[in-house]
């Protein structure tokens, strides 16, 4: 394994020059562009705190991307993610979501060096698509009270809906017209200047100026960006009990599940698209080894982000992709690519069906063209052509 890991590296940095580097590091930057407003809503919206999820982007971007098994693999925390770790803060706090990212890493290792990447091949895409449809129900009905500037209480979503019947539904104005201005900006943004520069970050300075500006004192602020990668809230090895383990398996598995399935799937779709070769057992140790040390920093879970992949082939040769910058779950088809009101249909080689424009970014050309021959008269009596 550590023998083809070098190999493709090798073959990753061969002919490499200063030209290739100099697009590398716009596509870094492009990349960084749309990870920041990323990361920082991600950690608030996990119930951990804005400089979690940046410190998970940082030491995940780069830990994960170095023994990762394909080049165009970027991870971080994730909004799916995000959707599991709030039930876990909400019952355990921050060190239960700790430990639950710690122990779902060594699962996540352990399946990668027993090679069980390919297992992933045999889920159900409906199963997939309606479990990524309902963590975008459930991120969105988390986001009530930070996009209205509400006050809830439960311990879940429905939960939280219900108390608005008894504390009453009193919206905060600015938060509201803020929330609605980065709304329209990420909306009318062109997609051309999408590619060089996010239309999330451009909200998220755009809302800053005009909040400053006005002095919209009432909305709630993310706070101070960290200056050190350990947070004083980090993983407590000598906290760890029995107890705890006992009662957070079932949260474990799944967070191991969802890193595994959401990385490969994005890695293979990927793969294809690029036409390089996906080593998914390798992606599996990267993911393990990523999520064993982020608790250490005070990080949470990490793993792939495909809708990130788009924004990085942008000024970068040496990743050819085209994915959409924003994750949109109904518009994804299941290779990953964006679905496209097309003229006609094509099959790759896998037989996963693509539409096709005139411009579509991908052209997949068709195996073989079937003749369709008449069929000739069948006299059933004597069985004669």
């Amino acid at each position: 394994m550590i023998k083809n890991y070098l190999t493709s590296l090798k073959q990753e940095f061969s002919g490499y020059n200063t030209a290739k580097l100099m697009k590398d590091i716009m596509a870094g930057l492009t990349v960084c562009a749309v990870a920041l407003p990323l990361a920082l809503a991600f950690g608030v919206s996990s119930g951990a705190t804005a400089a979690a999820g940046l410190v998970t982007a940082i030491i995940a971007g780069v830990v994960i991307a170095v023994l990762g098994g394909a080049s165009f693999q970027i991870s971080g925390p994730t909004g799916a993610m995000s959707a599991v770790l709030v039930g876990i803060v909400a019952s355990y706090g921050l060190q239960g979501v700790f430990f639950a990212c710690f122990a779902a890493g060594a699962l996540l290792l352990l399946a990668g060096i027993f090679k069980l990447g390919r297992l992933i091949s045999f889920i159900p895409m409906p199963v997939i698509m309606g479990f990524t449809s309902g963590i975008a129900i459930i991120i969105a009905m988390g986001q009530i009270d930070n996009l209205f500037g509400t006050a809830s209480e439960g311990s879940s979503n429905l939960a939280k809906i219900a108390s608005y019947a008894r504390l009453g539904f009193h919206p905060n104005l600015q938060a509201v017209l803020i929330g609605l201005l980065v709304v329209v900006v990420m909306i009318v943004w062109p997609k051309k200047w999408g590619a060089r520069v996010p239309g999330s970050l451009v909200g998220i300075i755009l809302a800053t100026v005009v909040s400053a500006l006005f002095r919209m004192d009432s909305i709630a602020t993310v706070g101070d960006i960290p200056r050190t990668l350990m947070l004083a809230d980090r993983l407590d090895l000598g906290s760890l009990n029995l107890d705890i383990l006992k009662n957070l398996i079932s949260p474990i598995v799944t967070i191991a599940a969802l890193g595994m399935i959401e990385s490969l799937l994005c890695g293979a779709s990927a793969s294809r698209t690029k036409n390089e070769p996906f080593n998914a057992d390798q992606e599996l140790i990267a993911q393990g080894v990523g999520n064993i040390l982020l608790p250490l920093f005070g990080g949470h879970c990490a793993h792939e982000r495909s809708g990130e992949i788009r924004p990085a082939d942008a000024p970068c040769e040496r990743v050819p992709l085209r994915f959409p910058a924003r994750l949109h779950v109904s518009a994804r088809r299941r290779d990953g690519a964006p679905a496209a009101c097309g003229t006609c249909r094509r099959f790759d080689g896998n037989g996963v069906a693509h539409e096709r424009l005139g411009r579509h970014p991908l052209h997949f050309q068709p195996q073989a063209k079937i003749r369709h021959q008449p069929v000739p008269h069948h006299d059933a009596r004597n069985g004669d052509l």
